[in-house]
């Protein structure tokens, strides 16, 4: 299938490390604000303490930037803080005084940056780990809804038509009651992979729970998802091969929507694809079924 997401523009969750442009800038940034800091310390005086103001783009710069960052606005701080110490005509009883203010200074400002950076690291691996299915390590349901939402504003602006896909396996309890859950749960991470190696970056892949899951395919018109469905099935064919003591007939059944206009909501795109999945599996199973709708499907309280 041919990339749909060339030249692109995709807005970057805000989990994401910037790229380099953009860290670029938010060091500078820093470094300007350093600058003002340091002139406002300068034009106020030595008796007026300013000290604590160097700490905000210090603190900013890592919490958005990262460590590696913050550690160069920590330097730039005590750079900035030795130079109003010396324009103001300060005096000191030893000529090592000043480097020694400075090295301590920069001490302080690099266990916040330190401290910050980490508190930022944290957050972010929460975050990541919120979204994140235990068992398999693709997105989950509330990640899911939270891409379904964005592509459907998305396609409310650009128009572009949208391919949501709804994953069953056939047979899985077979494989939990012949070779016992953990094999189970081998197989699940296997079908995960299998559903992810085909795709492109802007695609998502979630578990929805049990030996359910989703496919979202942004940008998708029906035979692109088709196509793109389909490599998805021979995918999980080959890794359900390849899967040692497999039980016969296990496989996946793939029904998906394909929406020219946007749902109502992402809970009325997952419920839709789940209805496609389950015709599917009315008329056999292990095949990719795709439907368009050409209109938007009405929520549940309008059927």
């Amino acid at each position: 299938m041919p990339s749909q997401d060339e030249g692109r523009s995709r807005t970057p969750a805000a989990d994401e490390p910037l790229d380099p442009a953009r860290l670029a800038m938010v060091v500078l940034l820093g470094i300007v604000s350093l600058a003002l800091l340091g002139v406002l310390d300068h034009v106020s005086g030595v008796e007026i303490s300013f000290s604590i103001f160097y700490l905000a783009p210090i603190g900013w710069v890592a919490w958005v930037g990262g460590r590696r960052p913050a550690v160069v606005i920590a330097v730039a701080a005590a750079i900035v803080w030795a130079l109003v110490d010396r324009l103001s005509g300060r005096g000191f009883s030893h000529p090592l005084i000043p480097l020694w203010n400075s090295f301590v200074r920069f001490g302080f400002f690099f266990l916040i940056a330190w401290l910050v950076s980490d508190v930022r690291g944290a957050h972010l691996r929460e975050r990541r780990l919120a979204r994140r299915d235990a068992l398999t390590g693709v997105a989950n349901a509330r990640s899911l809804l939270e891409a379904l939402e964005r592509e459907r504003t998305r396609m409310q602006r650009t128009g572009a038509a949208l391919t949501l896909a709804y994953v069953d396996l056939d047979r899985f309890k077979a494989v939990n009651d012949t070779l016992g859950h953990a094999a189970g749960d081998r197989l699940l991470r296997e079908i995960a992979l299998a559903l992810g190696s085909t795709l492109r970056a802007v695609d998502v892949v979630a578990r929805l729970g049990g030996d359910e899951f989703a496919v979202l395919l942004p940008e998708t018109d029906t035979e692109a998802a088709r196509v793109a469905l389909g490599r998805c099935l021979e995918s999980v064919r080959a890794r359900v091969r390849a899967a040692e003591g497999i039980p016969e007939g296990v496989g996946a059944t793939i029904g998906a929507v394909v929406f020219r206009k946007a749902p109502h909501s992402a809970e009325v795109a997952i419920r839709a694809a789940d209805d496609r999945m389950y015709a599917a599996k009315h008329s056999g199973r292990d095949q990719v079924s795709v439907v368009t709708a050409d209109e938007a499907p009405a929520p549940a309280s309008a059927l």
